[in-house]
This record gives C-alpha cells, structure tokens and sequence, in this order.
C-alpha cells in the first residue's frame, strides 16, 4: 500500500513509515448550494522515517539536545502517549536511537497501542511494570498454544516478542531499584582537617530519584586499622571460634549455631 509522506510530498511504500504515525482520512466534495456530498474517497497519509527523523533532530537541537522535552513535544504533534518510565531506559544510545527505542516500545506494549498523549499526561495508570506482567503472561499462553497446534511460525513470532518484553521489564525493574551512594567533600578551606570537611549518604534510583539523604561533618580524622581474620576457625559442635588480629594483638569471635545461622555473640576475647 502507499502512503502519502506530508512533509517530503512523496507517495510512498507503507514500510518506510511508523505505524502509528499514518492516518486514513476521508475526504469528501460537496455540493455549494446543497451541501450534498458528491464525491467520498479515503486518504491514508502521515510523515515518513526519514523525514520525521529530521524533524526530530531539527527540533532536538532547537530545545538544547534535551531528549524528553524534545520527545514530548513530538507526542503532543502526533498524539502519541508521553510516557516518562520509558524515556530514560534506552538512555546509553544516541538520541535517534532511543528516539526509534521508544517508538518500538509504545508500538508493542498493548496499554499504550490506542493511547492518545492527553490520556499518558492527564491521568495515573497502572504501573508499566504492572501491564508488562500482563502481557508476558499472555505471551506464554501463546507460545503454549502455538506448540499444541504445532505452528511453528507462531511460536518464533511470540517467542521474540516474550524476549522483548523480558528485556524490558528487566530495564524498567532497575530503574526503580534503590542504590546507595556516598560523597566525601569540602566547604570552605580545604587546607583545615576536619573544619569543612563532610560525608553525604543518600540512596537513588535510576530515575534520578533520591530519598534518605544524611550529611555528617568530619569531627576529626578517624584512623585505619588493619583486621586479619584467620582461616583456621574452630567448630565444635554448635560453637564457632575465628581467630583474629588488631595490630599486635590477638582476638577471638565467637559464635553459636541456631537454627541453621551463626550467630556472632556481640564480644570478641
């Protein structure tokens, strides 16, 4: 089939353009006088890879290279679902890449096939983990019924897109992990020990977002000591003993068995 590209004025094979960036309008002529329709016919039209490609990038560099502002307003043109979990995840590619990364995703995630961009932004859906879980359970119904009938063809196709949607969720499971972070600094006069000096803590997902965030002031510089625990531990019974060395001078932990745990006794001799 070929589709009218609006932006190049180029009749075009269907396969040079993003599915969800054709429409099929009617188009109708009507009688001045009457306003009887006198002619109807269908128009299947829309912007091709390449020239939304350059658009894209033409509006890229308009916003700074800002990938999301630039991604947003391209939803809102075409009335394509802004959705941010998504944005993010492709993040370690050129900016036409994820551009393609995104497209791919709200093309093959069912949520998302018929959601015009006032419906991504005006309103709270379930979680994209949550419609992912859905779709990898349908998947593998599938598969298991593309096996019974022994369609072979059938289970290849679902099969590649249950390795999809696996791929996915693994990179939006991470992005919602929390991780810790530190950060040693100085405010001030560097040159004065422990006058300016601080400690930062804080835990922060893939999202940038960060929670649990603590500063300590550096009192006074704390000393490294040197532990040595010895291999040659000691098990009699439920009691275990590790020799260990502080400097100079030697140590013991002790520990003792419950229900299938050591468990250290809080002292050392």
């Amino acid at each position: 089939m070929k589709v009218y590209c609006t932006e190049c004025q180029e009749n075009k094979d269907e396969s040079e353009f993003y599915k969800r960036f054709i429409k099929t309008e009617i188009k109708q002529v009507k009688e001045p006088r009457s306003n009887d329709i006198v002619m109807s016919w269908n128009i299947t039209q829309g912007i091709c890879k390449d020239c939304l490609i350059k658009k894209f990038t033409h509006t890229y560099k308009l916003f700074d290279e800002n990938f999301e502002k630039t991604l947003k307003a391209m939803c809102e043109d075409y009335d394509l679902p802004f959705i941010v979990s998504l944005v993010s995840i492709h993040n370690d590619v050129n900016f036409i890449e994820r551009l393609k990364f995104y497209i791919k995703d709200i093309h093959c995630l069912k949520q998302y096939q018929t959601m015009t961009y006032l419906e991504s932004v005006g309103k709270k859906e379930k979680s994209d983990i949550d419609f992912i879980n859905e779709d990898i359970k349908q998947l593998k119904n599938n598969i298991e019924k593309a096996i019974q009938k022994e369609d072979f063809n059938a289970h290849n196709k679902w099969m590649n897109s249950l390795r999809d949607a696996l791929e996915l969720r693994d990179k939006l499971e991470d992005k919602t992990k929390w991780k810790e972070f530190s950060s040693h600094y100085y405010e001030g006069n560097k040159s004065i020990k422990g006058e300016n000096e601080y400690i930062a803590l804080w835990e922060q997902n893939g999202n940038n977002d960060i929670r649990n965030r603590r500063t300590f002031k550096v009192e006074k510089e704390v000393p490294t000591i040197k532990i040595e625990l010895s291999r040659d531990y000691i098990i009699e019974g439920d009691r275990l003993t590790i020799p260990m060395k502080i400097g100079k001078y030697s140590y013991e932990i002790h520990a003792n068995k419950v229900d299938g745990k050591w468990i250290t006794e809080g002292k050392c001799n």
